[in-house]
């Protein structure tokens, strides 16, 4: 709710918390430079970010999430995929981003 004013004036904004959040963008293009920006401010609050996208091994990113991470950035379709294999859960997600949501609903993402 802080950052509505703040998108209503056109502007850009990026919060990181602590308590686990995840991240969804439209295209594995976005996600990646969104994970990219991500990175720069949680390296500095040591905060581990990862992305799940298409073209990366699932397994890997399993082992990952599952040392711990705050932050989880994916494309729906990649996530989706790793919830019905119950390779993730997200009972400890305590905030969704969905950036560019108008897009993804384009998609057909909406379900």
């Amino acid at each position: 709710m802080a950052t509505i004013p703040l998108r209503l004036q056109q502007r850009n904004v990026i919060r990181i918390v602590e308590t686990g959040s995840a991240v969804m963008a439209p295209t594995r293009e976005l996600a990646q430079q969104i994970q990219d920006k991500t990175v720069k401010f949680a390296h500095y609050l040591g905060i581990k970010v990862i992305s799940i996208i298409g073209g990366q091994s699932i397994e890997e990113k399993r082992f990952r999430v599952r040392q711990g991470c705050e932050v989880v950035i994916a494309a729906p379709s990649r996530l989706l995929d790793c919830l019905e294999r119950r390779y993730y859960v997200l009972n400890q997600c305590n905030y969704v981003v969905l950036d560019e949501a108008d897009r993804m609903i384009d998609m057909g993402f909406e379900p």
